[in-house]
């Protein structure tokens, strides 16, 4: 009898304990390229007819590892275990802008490398923060980078964009989070290609803002707005999520 009621206590801690693990699973993300942010009044007819090469995007070392990096109360951050790119944004971030600029018709060759020959200018990207906030009230989604062209072999850029983008979503899911970025970085790569549009057909650059807003509407021009003022006093809210 005593030998049924242990082996029957037994039982029961061992059905609890594996009832009470819960099972994580490592979940892969990419960025991809996507057609519904193409627009025709960025494309143009005529390229200009210079080529030019997309390096491979410098990325913060804070942002460089694998793990999603998710923002908390604050400085702090943490590296998600379980919430990994699959493949290096390094790469597949310059890929983004190549096939955007391609689509738009902004120059005659638009490519990742040049083996025998030298193009004409070069795109780099710089990768400052890419990180989710998760907190009480709101989820948001951060991306702050950097984009130049310049003429081959002269540091000096000729273009450049500065993208400081912060985006509510309405749920705290990776995969959301992903897709919102991957956005973003499709419509900046839009944006850049407007002002490379306006250097080459000598537009001044106080006249930009009008054009970005005629060509991507008055709501993207006001969010870009924004997005400024509140990098300038931002109110961090408490996060859910605890290390």
């Amino acid at each position: 009898m005593k030998k049924n009621i242990l082996f029957s206590v037994f039982i029961l801690i061992f059905l609890t304990t594996c009832a009470s693990r819960r099972v994580f699973t490592t979940n892969y993300y990419i960025l991809e390229y996507t057609q519904h942010s193409e627009n025709k009044d960025i494309r143009q007819d005529k390229p200009f007819n210079y080529s030019v090469i997309v390096y491979d995007t410098d990325i913060a070392k804070t942002y460089e590892r694998s793990k999603i990096v998710l923002r908390h109360f604050g400085p702090k951050i943490t590296y998600s275990d379980y919430d990994i790119w699959g493949s290096k944004l390094s790469s597949t971030i310059p890929d983004l802008f190549a096939k955007r600029l391609t689509y738009n018709n902004i120059f005659t060759q638009v490519q990742r490398t040049f083996l025998d020959e030298r193009p004409d200018y070069e795109i780099s990207t710089k990768i400052n923060n890419i990180e989710f906030l998760q907190s009480l009230l709101a989820n948001e989604v951060h991306l702050n980078m950097d984009i130049f062209l310049t003429k081959s072999g002269n540091d000096e850029y000729l273009v450049k964009h500065s993208a400081k983008r912060i985006k509510m979503i309405n749920n705290d899911k990776i995969e959301d989070f992903v897709q919102t970025i991957n956005d973003i970085i499709l419509e900046e790569a839009n944006v850049f290609s407007i002002k490379i549009q306006n250097h080459f057909n000598g537009i001044k650059s106080q006249q930009e803002q009008s054009i970005i807003a005629d060509k991507l509407g008055y709501s993207f021009a006001l969010d870009s707005l924004m997005n400024e003022n509140l990098q300038m006093g931002k109110l961090w809210l408490p996060a859910l999520s605890q290390s």
